[in-house]
């Protein structure tokens, strides 16, 4: 991201957009890029999902949103903007499947393996608050 005029751009934006647009960065596309792109990731990633289980329903699997989110924080992207990486979301996606196969193995409920997640998001999201 800090490669890229695209990508400083989007830091900037995310990070503070009223003085991303003083600067003379235009935000409003930007944003719109970024939607336009997290959209098209989403689109391609329920394609090969419906193509791997054989059907589609909206409330197919509504942990995918929580371990997405947790794959984000635990690979060190700030929720709070200004601060982020390409391979640290591959990392996080990594360690949340260790942990998940982890709680697995140890018997641990399915029921409660959300828990554990979102309680580990938190405290992910708390030690980055407090290390702002």
């Amino acid at each position: 991201l800090y490669h890229t005029r695209f990508g400083v751009h989007l830091l900037a934006t995310g990070g503070q957009a009223e003085s991303a647009g003083a600067l003379g960065i235009r935000t409003n596309r930007v944003k719109i890029a970024a939607y336009t792109i997290s959209g098209l990731c989403a689109g391609i990633a329920a394609i090969l999902l419906v193509a791997r289980i054989g059907s589609a329903e909206p409330q197919i699997n509504t942990s995918l949103l929580l371990n997405s989110v947790a794959a984000v924080v635990l690979g060190g992207v700030s929720l709070f903007g200004g601060r982020a990486s390409i391979l640290g979301p591959a990392i996080g996606a990594l360690m949340l499947t260790a942990l998940v196969n982890g709680l697995t193995l140890l018997n641990v409920s399915a029921f409660y393996q959300p828990l554990a997640v979102g309680a580990i998001v938190v405290l992910a999201a708390l030690i980055m608050r407090y290390q702002k």
